[in-house]
């Protein structure tokens, strides 16, 4: 084997690596997810659907497809309003990175991974809503975009 092709294989295997964590830890981290909503949020959401949450980013990691998780907040959309399931995304997309953080894997790519996911589903949602967007949302969902373009 040579020397580029381990290093080659080494985001795949981190990623990997995390999304096993994910499944291995999942009662876990939705419970610190929901504690971090009821704090943030000032909302009760169910362990149940944030456990299938951790469960579908674990597996759009591990397939590096961004819209397994787009996906769950089409579903999750019919009983929580879109700022909500929003919100619940990017709670569950830092308690990954914190994991990835502890667990020393190629952190890069995992954050810009979990960045164009929540920015994906923030778009879906925000595009489904009914209520226009405000300038500053329009602004921050531009900005979000051009960083995505640029990495």
């Amino acid at each position: 084997m040579r020397d580029d092709d381990i290093l080659h294989d080494a985001p795949h295997s981190s990623r990997a690596h995390v999304a096993d964590l994910l499944d291995e830890r999942r009662v876990e981290l939705s419970n610190g997810i929901v504690t971090r909503m009821q704090r943030r949020e000032g909302v009760t959401v169910s362990p149940l659907i944030v456990r299938t949450l951790v469960h579908a980013l674990g597996k759009s990691i591990a397939e590096s497809a961004p819209d397994v998780v787009v996906h769950w907040s089409r579903m999750v959309r019919h009983a929580h309003p879109a700022t909500l399931v929003v919100a619940m995304v990017d709670a569950a997309c830092e308690a990954v990175e914190a994991l990835a953080h502890e667990e020393h894997g190629d952190l890069a790519t995992i954050v810009v991974f979990l960045e164009i996911v929540k920015a994906r589903a923030s778009a879906q949602m925000l595009d489904e809503a009914p209520a226009a967007r405000s300038d500053s949302e329009a602004a921050s969902h531009a900005a979000i975009e051009s960083l995505l373009a640029m990495l």
